[in-house]
């Protein structure tokens, strides 16, 4: 497993069978890091995991197109949406989770593979209930059905891989 954030800049080899692009509630970096508690439930698998939780954002920087740090980590999601294999999503109901809900409107616009949670509680669970429905995308209540939703369907789309290479 590899854990990917745009201020690590790690390489991630061409040869990996699955990315997973964790998109989620992280509210300026003060919402509980879940992200990990994801990818670590894949600690001996070939996986990336772009998380976009930078480990030294600063909340406070102007989020305007014209600011090259935050215009930076803008085009770094999109463009791992736009690639990763699946897309993970994460709401937390302590938050309203606008940009999660942004990049689930676009996710689903690409047709993006993926896995949603959102638990009970959450302030606009229903516009995501429907929505998924609308499209036949599955809405998990926690994070653990998630995961293991998201096990499964990497055990579906990697099924005609290279054999032995998953242990999925």
């Amino acid at each position: 497993m590899y854990m990917i954030r745009p201020d690590n800049k790690a390489y991630v080899h061409s040869s990996l069978t699955m990315s997973v692009f964790l998109a989620g509630t992280i509210d300026n970096g003060a919402a509980e890091p879940w992200a990990h508690l994801v990818a670590d439930e894949f600690a001996s698998d070939d996986i990336a995991f772009f998380n976009p939780r930078r480990e030294n954002w600063l909340p406070d920087i102007e989020k305007r197109a014209h600011n090259p740090i935050f215009r930076e980590q803008v085009e770094w999601e999109l463009f791992h949406i736009e690639t990763a294999h699946i897309v993970f999503f994460n709401f937390l109901t302590d938050s309203l989770s606008p940009i999660t809900l942004q990049e689930l409107g676009y996710a689903i616009a690409r047709g993006s593979r993926m896995v949603v949670v959102c638990p009970d509680g959450f302030w606009r669970k229903g516009n995501v209930e429907i929505m998924c429905e609308r499209f036949n995308i599955p809405v998990y209540g926690s994070l653990d059905e998630g995961i293991a939703a998201l096990r499964a369907l990497i055990k579906e789309m990697t099924a005609f891989s290279f054999e032995g290479t998953n242990d999925l």
